[in-house]
């Protein structure tokens, strides 16, 4: 990638310093002070396109944006006038056609500036559209192997689900928190089974159904020995969700938290707002073997957030070697 922006700004430098300036308007500019001017404007067409339109731009910080723009074009005019007028004088190297005032100087510049961040923008928007397709190929492909992993495993849900009522009919007289707990597995199996909608989303309601019929299932194995702190603040109403995001974090409290800590319970807090959802966890971490967890995993949950919400979803991550901490934001939709 470095070699490819070398020849790239080596075939830009030939064409416009060697092929115009030179040959077509007959101007004769130094080695030096080519070498200068491109490592000059350079400055300004990597802080735009690797920083500043990725990390503002992008995010729609528009303030921020233009902040960091109006400095890098202060610091691009103030590096462009240390070296033509103080360093090349001071070791007697050539500016050939260089005369300005120095409000032609800004003038000049800031239209050289102005062109660089053009070719910046160009080139930040085009391999963004590269980098986009190459994961969403990516995408394509894990997501044709899962459905192909899942009709290898696949269980008729039917017989299942019979199964499942079967064992609850014959539990009922034996054991009322044994049949409650097959009650609870055949709910939770029914939603992670069920069929995609057409939108991909499910109602939210339903998700935190999931959830709470998790943590239900987990007190019934552990019993008064579980300690958490679950929460559910607000009412999911008509809003929508991408199944089964919400509880791959959850699982990861189970699987990797301490649990049986008094006092200091693991804390899942769901707040439900008009137009998005939040989910806070905050838990120690679990001393000595951790629970194995079939979940998709973490990574794949920020996959699939960014291809359905893109900057309308907001994860954050804070792992210490003590606590463990995740902040999840989802802007939704009814």
């Amino acid at each position: 990638m470095v070699l490819y922006h070398l020849l790239a700004w080596l075939a830009y430098g030939f064409y416009e310093g060697v092929l115009i300036v030179n040959v077509v308007l007959g101007r004769s500019l130094s080695v030096p002070y080519l070498l200068a001017y491109y490592i000059t404007f350079s400055i300004p067409f990597y802080i735009n396109a690797l920083w500043l339109l990725p990390r503002f731009y992008q995010n729609r910080a528009y303030g921020s944006y233009a902040i960091g723009l109006l400095l890098t074009v202060g610091g691009t005019l103030l590096i462009k006038y240390w070296w033509q007028y103080s360093l090349f004088p001071a070791v007697n190297w050539s500016v050939s056609h260089i005369s300005e005032t120095p409000q032609q100087f800004v003038v000049l510049n800031l239209f050289y500036i102005i062109e660089f961040l053009i070719y910046s923008f160009v080139y930040w928007f085009a391999t963004g559209v590269t980098r986009l397709e190459r994961e969403k190929a990516k995408l394509q492909s894990e997501l044709l192997n899962s459905k192909l992993e899942y009709l290898r495993l696949q269980i008729n849900p039917h017989f299942l689900f019979n199964t499942l009522n079967f064992f609850y009919s014959k539990a009922l007289p034996v054991s009322q928190p044994l049949a409650n707990g097959v009650i609870l597995l055949s709910d939770m199996m029914r939603y992670a089974l069920s069929e995609d909608q057409p939108d991909r989303k499910v109602p939210l309601r339903l998700e935190v159904q999931h959830v709470e019929n998790f943590i239900q299932m987990q007190r019934l194995r552990f019993g008064d020995k579980l300690q958490i702190d679950y929460r559910l603040i607000g009412n999911p109403g008509t809003l929508r969700i991408l199944p089964l995001i919400l509880i791959t974090f959850i699982e990861n409290v189970f699987k990797h938290g301490e649990l049986h800590d008094a006092d200091n319970p693991a804390q899942i807090y769901l707040f439900v707002h008009a137009e998005h959802v939040q989910l806070h966890i905050h838990n120690l971490h679990k001393a000595g073997m951790k629970e194995h967890s079939s979940g998709i995993g973490v990574e794949n949950c920020r996959k699939r957030l960014y291809m359905v919400y893109r900057n309308r979803a907001d994860l954050v991550v804070s792992n210490t070697t003590d606590h463990y901490n995740l902040s999840l934001t989802i802007q939704l939709t009814s």
